[in-house]
């Protein structure tokens, strides 16, 4: 520590030399501007502002007059010699056209388009914090808590609501698929973190714009798009003390109408080890492994408790874009992504016991592969149906699977899922008057699973039948929809906006083997029908103070993971059911803002009524309550739909810019949720949390020390089906805790950036609500950037 600390203090005392290095701002937010043109009169120099809004002007003569051009700004000219009196310019924005957010396409931009509370992640405000995935980027929000099972793992709760009720999209491209499961979900870490532009976290039901699943939110992951007449080559290496190496490099090659953007990220995790200053003298400690010697299974004692064994994994990414820009009215873009991953081993199954053994010798998922291919057409030609529109058709094969084996026992039982999922996505938008505009669309997405199971032998690798996870005759889903999204400028003080949304979905399974849970059926086929609304209205009072009334109603309908599941978790196991229909929400939602001269206050309160809300109940076959699977007897539970449930909460954001330099964020949020059916507790519902920020940024250097908080969530309170993972909690339930972190980032040269965190500084021991695994203790994490 006391070298960590003349290392702090050195920094600090580093004195900033004399250049002509300047950093473009906005006008009113202050905040960076990445991407800005730079040139001369005659065109003969130019440089684009890098990810800190920060170029050097050294090669322009001091005669030169400079143009400032960005896409979302008016052009600036200044002359070269008034920057031997600044160092910062300032860009005013355009005013808003539609124009400026549709060529972007793939619904990004969406704040105009709706008046939901909404998170905005740049890449260049997250490179401080040396995020490691994509899951923990979302919990630098301060209103969104992350689920962790295993190491490779990352649920995002949002407004009571996780998993398939959550929608996830990359590029785009729906994410959710017909196996994405109820429970807790770690599909997230499939997105390379390293080459995302901007993450968009909207709250609240938009399913209008997004379609099905989308009733506690949207997570948009947009990857970085490749640039025209812009050569540029990007890396960086990160290490952190818990044993953690990331390695990252990007390359764009630009010319006048082509682009290729390349990117290539490879992760090695090692175990996580918990902090050590604890209330609770042995919660979450990881006493025990299992290791074969001379092939037989055998229990260790591990040698430090605090170092939770299995939870190392490694991860690569690939992402391939390729534009064409043949006109100015069109631009075609090749999105190519793979993702895939080293086996990841399920922590909380590892640490199970059965009597006075680990229950399981192995329980590991697959590598997780997912592959994307789509083909983005963007038309910005104006005519009688469409201002601007895009076209995108997609592909997307994923593959995992789950390996597991009890303790001395021989036979490991594999379970194995493929799907193909293709897609069609058209959004348009139409403006009329000065300010009016149609936006409208329409969505289409077909999905194959295809599972296997078998039981093989560890000594002689026979094999032999096991029951599927999901129907072993194969599923179909397919989803046609429509929607329209209308707004309306009535004065300068009232914008509402209104729109509706009609869908078509079928979903077909066929079951081979109903032997082993004895099913009165061999075949489930749903078909829906649904209408979705939603209506919103701003209201300026004053320059400075808006009001917001949102009403939306959302729907998901069932799918496979829902209806067709056979899965053992702890003492319960869930069997399909196949006469679920779609769940609803109805959301009523108030927000204020308010702008003080140096602070900003958002405060947004809401209520959701759930109606047919599907939820797992306890359930029988044949007036029998109980089934045994794989060797051991479960108490059997299923989705059903129940009639009523509701969530309530508010959120409080508030933003302070005391100067240039000096910063400060808090965020507050609580959420509420009851079955109102069967009087219970709902799952998924965190407890009270939050973060606060400080943050200062001058030339060359950028400080934060920020504390997220979490609240007690009482056993009480917890669902009785497994949601909560209520045995990974202590006997009261989640205890509340807080955690202090700090981060600095160093500007050493135009083409280096150095960063530095320390995680957890005062290395306290504490899980995240509902997880499994302990978060990392103290943790010192470095990271140097080179861009050329």
């Amino acid at each position: 520590m006391r070298i960590f600390i003349k290392l702090i203090i050195f920094i600090f005392s580093i004195q900033i030399f004399y250049s002509q290095k300047i950093f473009i701002l906005d006008e009113k937010t202050k905040e960076p501007i990445s991407q800005v043109l730079i040139y001369n009169l005659y065109k003969s120099k130019f440089l684009i502002s890098d990810e800190n809004g920060s170029v050097d002007l050294s090669n322009f003569s001091p005669k030169d007059s400079l143009f400032f051009q960005h896409t979302s700004y008016k052009i600036l000219i200044l002359n070269k010699k008034n920057f031997f009196k600044k160092s910062n310019v300032f860009l005013k924005k355009k005013n808003i056209k539609i124009d400026d957010f549709i060529i972007y396409g793939e619904k990004s931009k969406i704040k105009n388009l709706i008046f939901n509370k909404i998170d905005i992640l740049k890449s260049n405000e997250l490179s401080i914090s040396n995020v490691e995935n994509s899951a923990n980027l979302l919990t630098k929000t301060g209103n969104i808590i992350v689920q962790k099972s295993q190491g490779g793992g990352g649920s995002p709760i949002i407004r009571g609501f996780e998993a398939n009720k959550i929608l996830m999209v990359i590029d785009g491209v729906r994410m959710n698929n017909a196996i994405y499961r109820s429970g807790h979900l770690q599909n997230s870490i499939t997105i390379d973190n390293a080459i995302l532009e901007n993450t968009e976290i909207i709250y609240g039901s938009v399913a209008v714009i997004y379609g099905s699943d989308a009733l506690g939110g949207v997570i948009h992951y947009q990857t970085k798009k490749p640039k025209i007449n812009v050569k540029k080559i990007s890396s960086y290496f990160q290490y952190s003390t818990m044993n953690t190496k990331i390695s990252h490099i990007n390359l764009n090659f630009g010319k006048k109408k082509f682009a290729l953007l390349s990117s290539f990220t490879y992760k090695n995790f090692g175990d996580i080890k918990m902090g050590k200053n604890r209330e609770f003298p042995n919660w979450g400690k990881s006493f025990h492994y299992v290791k074969q010697i001379n092939n037989i299974d055998s229990t260790f004692i591990n040698s430090n408790a605090e170092i939770q064994k299995n939870t190392s994994y490694k991860q690569m990414d690939f992402l391939q874009k390729i534009l064409f820009s043949f006109t100015k009215k069109i631009d075609i873009i090749f999105n190519f992504q793979f993702s895939t991953s080293s086996n990841i081993n399920r922590y909380d199954k590892l640490n199970e016991y059965k009597n006075d053994n680990l229950k399981y010798s192995l329980w590991y998922y697959t590598p997780q592969n997912r592959f994307l291919g789509n083909v983005k057409t963007l038309l910005k030609n104006k005519n009688f149906f469409y201002d601007n529109s895009i076209f995108i058709l997609s592909y997307q094969k994923i593959k995992e699977g789950r390996v597991s084996r009890k303790f001395r026992n021989e036979n490991s039982l594999f379970q194995k899922e493929n799907l193909n999922i293709y897609g069609i996505n058209i959004d348009m938008f139409k403006k009329f008057h000065k300010k009016d505009y149609l936006k409208y669309g329409f969505q289409f997405d077909y999905n194959e699973v295809f599972s296997e199971a078998y039981y093989e032998n560890i000594f002689t690798k026979n094999k032999n039948f096991a029951q599927t996870r999901y129907p072993d005759g194969n599923s179909y889903t397919e989803n046609y929809s429509f929607y329209s999204m209308y707004n309306y400028f009535f004065n300068e003080k009232i914008q509402a906006k209104a729109g509706v949304r009609f869908n078509y979905s079928s979903l077909e399974s066929k079951f081979i083997d109903t032997n082993f849970v004895k099913l009165s059926f061999n075949k489930i086929y749903i078909d829906n029908f649904s209408i979705t609304k939603s209506a919103g209205i701003i209201y300026s009072i004053k320059q400075n103070l808006k009001l917001n009334l949102i009403f939306s109603n959302g729907f998901r309908n069932p799918n496979v993971d829902d209806y067709g599941k056979i899965r053992a978790k702890y003492e319960k196991i869930i069997i399909p059911n196949g006469e679920l229909k779609p769940e609803y929400t109805y959301n009523l939602e108030f927000g204020i803002s308010k702008n003080f001269k140096k602070i900003k206050i958002n405060a947004v309160f809401y209520k959701t009524f759930v109606k047919n809300g599907i939820f797992r109940t306890n359930y029988s076959i044949n007036g029998n309550d109980s089934l045994n699977y794989d060797g051991d007897n479960y108490k059997i539970i299923t989705n059903k739909n129940i009639n009523e449930a509701e969530i309530k909460g508010f959120s409080l954001n508030c933003f302070a810019n005391f100067s240039k330099f000096w910063k400060v964020n808090y965020t507050f949020n609580y959420t509420n949720g009851k079955n109102i059916t069967q009087n219970l507790p709902m799952g998924h519902i965190p407890p009270i949390f939050g973060k606060i920020s400080i943050i200062y940024r001058n030339k060359l250097f950028l400080y934060e020390i920020n504390c997220f908080y979490n609240g007690e969530k009482n056993i009480n309170d917890f669902s009785p089906f497994g949601e909560d993972n209520q045995t990974q909690a202590t006997k009261n339930g989640y205890p509340s805790w807080k955690v202090y972190n700090l981060n600095i980032k160093y500007k050493i040269s135009k083409n280096f950036v150095f960063s530095f965190s320390m995680e957890n500084i005062l290395d306290k021991h504490y899980k995240t609500f509902a997880s499994a695994i302990s978060e990392t203790g103290r943790n010192f994490i470095f990271n140097l950037k080179y861009n050329l």
